[in-house]
């Protein structure tokens, strides 16, 4: 796409001033799954903002390339964390580090970045669920935290965490029960009622 309308140099400066603080203070921008590696937590990310360059004092709007092997974040600590179903064609923020993170990535831990480039398109990390304004929704699985209660999908109400880690089964050894260290969000529904975890 481009347009032949002349850019003033006043214009050109702005945009080139611009390029260069984002180069230095990063940001964010919109992004869609293309592809996803579950075992690694990892995706191809396609941007949904576009580029805007001045050419020869010609204005080009662009796509950027798709940003490959971007780890996805999910929260969890501890040995504990939730897992959400991440399907090609669920929009993410994508954020820019300060630093390259290739060596990160690759071995962990503490390491040199191995050049000096800032806030680099091939240095993302995308958190899913963003959603615009025109496709917010809050069908299929869900769960819901008000002032006064933790709601998710069924219609039997939750036990209690002390009810949960002290039950027993009488076919069973009597004891404690560990609870699983993930939780995962399973696509279903819709679901009939709402269960509402208490305490």
């Amino acid at each position: 796409m481009s347009t032949s309308t002349a850019p003033s140099w006043a214009e050109i400066i702005r945009a080139a001033f611009a390029n260069e603080m984002m180069s230095v203070f990063g940001g964010w921008l919109p992004g869609r799954i293309k592809t996803y590696d579950s075992a690694k937590r990892k995706a191809s990310i396609e941007l949904l903002i576009q580029q805007r360059d001045y050419i020869r004092s010609e204005l080009k709007v662009t796509d950027y390339p798709v940003i490959n092997e971007v780890p996805v974040w999910m929260p969890g600590c501890g040995g504990v964390r939730l897992k959400f179903p991440i399907k090609v064609g669920d929009d993410v923020i994508v954020m820019f580090a300060a630093r390259s993170i290739d060596r990160w990535l690759k071995a962990g831990g503490k390491v040199d970045p191995g050049d000096d480039r800032h806030h680099d398109i091939n240095d993302a990390l995308a958190i899913p669920g963003l959603h615009d304004f025109a496709h917010a929704s809050d069908a299929g699985t869900m769960i819901e935290i008000d002032d006064s209660e933790i709601k998710c999908g069924g219609s039997n109400k939750l036990v209690t965490r002390a009810e949960f880690l002290n039950h027993t089964h009488a076919s069973a050894p009597l004891g404690p029960i560990t609870p699983p260290t993930e939780i995962v969000a399973t696509p279903g529904g819709p679901f009939p009622g709402t269960a509402k975890l208490r305490g």
